[in-house]
């Protein structure tokens, strides 16, 4: 009799411990059905990691598997057109992406005829779209834009006199400077186009740092 008891112990355990092992194999989310799908959550790779945790990156999936990744690449060039630097690039109209020479920027670009928090960058239903708050302007293809917004395309942009290539990224496109706006980068750098500009250090206005609690809108 005792030996029967002992036996129904170590069988009762048994069922136990297989039936919590397969529960956790196979979660039915409390509706009865099992979740075949894994849902994982990765780190984000250095290269893509945005300040507070990359906000907005797109999510795609894969193999059931959820993978997210910043939607542009932005890069700051020289006079030649070559890559200075590159930061990944995500926004939304509560956490925008900023680019100006204050360290806490974004993307931190060293010209002093580029305002502390130069250009911000959002998105709402209508898509992605740029503000500039600085002294000398942004310009896309010649036209200049001083303290007014503009929907932002694939491209080159001059912050201030800095030349900047905003790219979507893409699965089957190498991160490359197409050699259209490597030649555009070459051919501004020989002309004086700039020499107007006025230095940005001693300016005390910075009306990108304005309202940093409110939604930002275009």
């Amino acid at each position: 009799m005792e030996k029967l008891l002992i036996i129904a112990a170590i069988v009762f355990f048994a069922a136990v411990i297989i039936k919590n092992l397969i529960g956790k194999k196979d979660p039915d989310n409390g509706n009865g059905k099992a979740n075949n799908s894994e849902v994982i959550n990765i780190k984000i790779p250095k290269k893509f990691d945005l300040k507070n945790g990359g906000s907005e990156n797109r999510a795609r999936r894969d193999n059931g598997k959820t993978i997210r990744f910043a939607e542009w690449t932005v890069y700051v060039l020289d006079k030649e057109g070559n890559i200075i630097s590159e930061q990944a690039m995500s926004a939304t109209s509560e956490r925008p992406f900023s680019i100006g020479y204050d360290k806490d920027c974004d993307l931190v670009v060293n010209s002093n005829y580029v305002t502390g928090v130069h250009l911000k960058i959002g998105k709402d239903d209508q898509g992605y779209f740029a503000k500039d708050s600085s002294l000398n302007g942004t310009f896309v293809n010649d036209k200049m834009y001083n303290n007014e917004s503009f929907s932002l395309e694939e491209g080159l942009v001059y912050v201030a006199d800095v030349p900047v290539y905003f790219k979507k990224n893409s699965d089957n496109r190498p991160n490359v400077i197409p050699k259209f706006v490597k030649d555009n980068v070459e051919e501004t750098s020989k002309t004086k186009k700039f020499d107007g500009f006025n230095n940005t250090r001693s300016w005390k206005k910075d009306a990108g740092e304005s309202g940093a609690n409110r939604p930002f809108t275009r």
